[in-house]
């Protein structure tokens, strides 16, 4: 057995020496878990050698900080592509980021909430902390101007964790009629509202806040410029709208089975990968994975609604490149350095975060390299039918 996969997952041991090895045995012992080990090795030898770095003299720090001008160098394309300025103003940059993110094809209608549902819900539970703040009365007026899902991702900012409970819980009468198929909403805070919300001590350091049950995303301009903002905004959206479509998928298939409503609630409180793992014995990332990649009928044997229309949620590289072919250098998207304090991610979505927070090489973050590669990992074992029929659950 390959330690590296181990190692970058920063996996509880023995548990995870042993679940390779009950799988190994399960599926004839193919050694996937080294295959998969000597891929990340070739793609980061690739990665550095693209960028100019020596594959077998190169230590963990220094990757990081090549990965950095890497990021922050494929930002500034990214902005002249979209013609963002570098003496723009945020909200304005914010504006072109949304209208090109807007503009892919991963901004599919997705099915969700419908608004008027979501305006019902907030009449009847309005937010009444955010509306003292703004200096509002009546919920209606508000609902008459401003999009429910605004209102919503405030309240969600706001409103104390037993408001969120109570509104969130009046959605376990839900029905599926109550959802439809609904455009993507990529909204940006009224500097009205982010005024006043400041004045009230709240900081406003979501970038964005995702409604998931309306499917749709609010957008809070930075106070200022700063390094790599170009690709972190594209970056958070374009992951918004993965999510969203996940989401989606995953609305539908609790439409399939009994307590429709408690289920979404349930989703909402705990999230959607926990939720399918008790329903379905993994995430449903895997299963949006398992389901784009498997072509064996033993899949379809687990529980009703796993068919997907279109199971491929491209990684946000791959969507980029499609607009800007340097991208394509970030598409391995499970590959890192391991080192003795940790991983070394080359995950897009880490790098620029990194990068764009100024976080110190000992501070760096890997949580999007180690959740793609938990992925991968149990997708490929997946794909063999005596796993899948291990882990599984049929509903």
């Amino acid at each position: 057995m390959s330690r590296l996969i181990s190692d970058i997952l920063q996996a509880p041991e023995p548990h995870f020496s042993r679940l390779v090895q009950e799988w190994e045995d399960l599926s004839g012992r193919p050694g996937i878990d080294v295959n998969l080990s000597v891929e990340i090795n070739q793609s980061l030898k690739s990665m550095l050698t693209a960028l100019g770095l020596d594959p077998d003299d190169t230590t963990g720090e220094e990757l990081y900080h090549a990965l950095a001008r890497r990021a922050s160098a494929d930002s500034h394309n990214l902005a002249n592509h979209i013609v963002v300025g570098g003496d723009d103003s945020p909200k304005v940059m914010i504006e072109k980021v949304s209208k090109f993110t807007s503009s892919l094809p991963i901004a599919r209608p997705a099915w969700v909430v419908k608004p008027s549902v979501a305006r019902q819900h907030l009449r009847a539970f309005p937010p009444k902390k955010l509306m003292k703040i703004f200096g509002l009365r009546s919920i209606d007026s508000v609902l008459k101007r401003r999009h429910p899902a605004e209102i919503l991702a405030l309240g969600l900012l706001v409103e104390s964790p037993k408001w969120v409970a109570k509104f969130r819980s009046r959605y376990k009468k839900l029905q599926a009629s109550d959802f439809d198929e609904e455009k993507t909403e990529i909204l940006t805070i009224s500097p009205k509202y982010a005024e006043s919300l400041r004045k009230a001590g709240y900081s406003l350091k979501e970038l964005v806040v995702p409604v998931r049950e309306l499917g749709a995303t609010l957008v809070v301009p930075p106070r200022a410029r700063f390094e790599a903002d170009v690709l972190l905004a594209a970056n958070m959206l374009i992951e918004a709208l993965r999510e969203r479509y996940m989401y989606s998928t995953f609305f539908r298939n609790l439409s399939t089975q009994p307590k429709f409503g408690e289920n979404v609630v349930r989703t909402l409180q705990r999230g959607i990968h926990t939720t399918s793992e008790e329903i379905h014995g993994t995430s449903w990332s895997v299963l949006h994975g398992l389901a784009a990649r498997s072509r064996s009928p033993h899949f379809q044997d687990y529980g009703p609604g796993l068919e997907f229309d279109d199971p491929e949620i491209p990684a946000v590289a791959i969507i980029l490149s499609e607009q800007l072919p340097e991208f394509s250098f970030w598409h391995p998207h499970f590959t890192a350095k391991q080192t003795p304090d940790g991983p070394v991610s080359c995950h897009l979505s880490d790098v620029v975060m990194n990068t764009s927070s100024g976080s110190p090489y000992e501070k760096r973050t890997a949580r999007h390299l180690q959740a793609n590669l938990w992925d991968e990992f149990r997708i490929r074992y997946l794909l063999e039918e005596s796993v899948a029929h291990k882990v599984l659950r049929v509903i």
